[in-house]
């Protein structure tokens, strides 16, 4: 279970976030609804501890996974818990190519080659990006580069997928894609939290919360 315990967060002044207390449990989707800068993506990156680890701020709380306090662990440890797909794709994009792109992750847990070339096709067959596999990921166009880092994603198989903005700049297919991955995660048994103002996640979500009953 993912617990968010007393979370507040500010900016100096700018107070965004006191005293929420939140609770996810496997198998549950959970849809983050509000306008741009209602703090949706603050939100998130206080779940995957880029705050207040590398975005400063006034921040107290905890945020647990199964009793573990998520900011006490080291990213590679991270990693075996939560994966983060970002707005702008581009961001979490760092190899020449795709298959390197998908590779990284488990080579840097230490899985057997076999066992990573091997998900990889998996990987590339569910998210219908196996024409890409030797792509150069900067000639990529922006929603093949969503897809990837969403795959690049998966080749973990984290429990714990937190989705910001997933709708935006892809087409219906690869969104009709997405919506059938996350049936299939939510299936297995993980948490999908997703952070969309667009309301094409309403018939997939478990609980939606809306950012205006969390700001200050």
């Amino acid at each position: 279970m993912l617990k968010l315990v007393d979370i507040s967060f500010a900016f100096g002044e700018n107070k965004l976030l006191e005293q929420v207390n939140l609770g996810f449990v496997p198998g549950e989707v959970i849809w983050i609804t509000g306008p741009s800068a209602s703090g949706k993506t603050t939100l998130l990156n206080i779940i995957a501890t880029i705050i207040p680890k590398f975005i400063k701020g006034d921040f107290l709380g905890q945020v647990s996974w199964q009793g573990t306090d998520l900011n006490e662990l080291k990213f590679p440890q991270m990693a075996t818990i939560l994966s983060f797909l970002r707005q702008q794709p581009q961001q979490q994009l760092f190899f020449p190519t795709v298959e390197q792109e998908l590779a990284f992750g488990p080579e840097n847990l230490q899985k057997p080659a076999a066992k990573i070339s091997e998900k990889i096709g998996e990987v590339c067959k569910e998210m219908q990006i196996s024409k890409l596999r030797q792509a150069e990921t900067a000639k990529l166009s922006f929603g093949q580069k969503k897809m990837v880092a969403l795959a690049s994603n998966l080749m973990l198989d984290a429990p714990l997928l937190l989705l910001d903005e997933p709708a935006a700049g892809i087409s219906e297919n690869n969104l009709e894609l997405i919506r059938k991955v996350i049936k299939k995660l939510k299936n297995e048994g993980k948490i999908i939290i997703i952070a969309d103002h667009q309301e094409v996640w309403q018939d997939l979500a478990d609980r939606i919360i809306a950012m205006s009953e969390l700001r200050c």
